[in-house]
């Protein structure tokens, strides 16, 4: 496949965790598992760049950890990867630049915390269950606070 050397199909499952599902059709997997299979396929032959869309998206904690985990360390190899989310946190751990778009154009380029810093809100937003519904509460946070993180977060 690819003309990949054996060794490398061998070292690119051990690290996302597939040695043992390697006889497993992909059709019967998880989501979880068939996106390890999608990233391993895409990662097989060394490529430069590296297009993902939603990558970690409806995976569990565990699965999703060890995704973002491997794209950092191809990140470090030198592969540059142009990722979509929505996921702002997952953004901000594994991009140097972040984009947002909105209605087909791009409204902002920058870098995650100077992004934050110009378009956050100085407050907290918590969604919590209470009679069986789903509540969202916003609540300001002190200036002093807001400042603190910026400096040092």
């Amino acid at each position: 496949m690819y003309g990949v050397p054996v060794n490398r199909v061998n070292k690119v499952m051990e690290t996302l965790q597939l040695l043992d599902k390697e006889k497993a059709k992909v059709s019967s997997l998880s989501k979880g598992w068939k996106q390890r299979v999608l990233i391993a396929r895409a990662l097989l032959h060394k490529p430069q760049v590296l297009f993902l869309d939603e990558p970690t998206s409806g995976l569990d904690p565990n699965s999703a950890s060890l995704i973002r985990n491997h794209i950092k360390r191809i990140q470090e190899e030198g592969t540059t990867i142009v990722l979509t989310t929505h996921d702002m946190h997952e953004a901000e751990e594994l991009s140097d630049r972040v984009g947002i778009m909105h209605a087909g154009a791009l409204v902002a380029l920058d870098e995650p915390h100077r992004l934050k810093t110009i378009y956050g809100k100085p407050e907290i937003e918590v969604k919590y269950q209470q009679d069986g519904k789903v509540v969202m509460k916003s609540w300001p946070i002190a200036e002093e606070a807001v400042n603190f993180a910026y400096i040092y977060g």
